[in-house]
């Protein structure tokens, strides 16, 4: 069951890693955003991949470290903590960027605009 969960938290770490590049990319081309909001994303965003790499490191740890002294049971009960949490990471991410279209489609003007946002950010 713990590789299942390796395998899940790995997928999960990729899936995290793709959403952000394309959040990204559209909100360095989104003019409904000023330089201090893509700053304030930048940072979000940042914080999101570094702690979700944390986490990943974690279990890397977990796996990689035969010189740690625990039980199996220790060594699982950490992998699905890190592994939580990642969920966690992506789930933010995914609210982060939900909120980020909505914004941008709250300001866009024109019934053209407007679907051009909510094409872009899949809303």
């Amino acid at each position: 069951s713990a590789y299942k969960r390796i395998r899940e938290v790995m997928d999960r770490q990729v899936r995290i890693v793709d959403a952000y590049k394309r959040a990204w990319n559209l909100v360095r081309q989104d003019k409904h955003f000023t330089e201090a909001e893509i700053d304030y994303m930048y940072r979000v965003y940042k914080g999101i991949l570094n702690d979700s790499v944390r986490n990943l490191d974690q279990i890397l740890m977990v796996i990689n470290s035969f010189k740690t002294r625990m039980s199996d049971a220790e060594r699982l009960a950490i992998i699905m903590r890190a592994g939580d949490r990642i969920e966690q990471n992506f789930v933010d991410l995914l609210e982060f960027n939900m909120k980020t279209g909505q914004l941008s489609l709250n300001r866009a003007k024109g019934r053209y605009e407007i679907e051009r946002v909510r094409r872009l950010y899949g809303l």
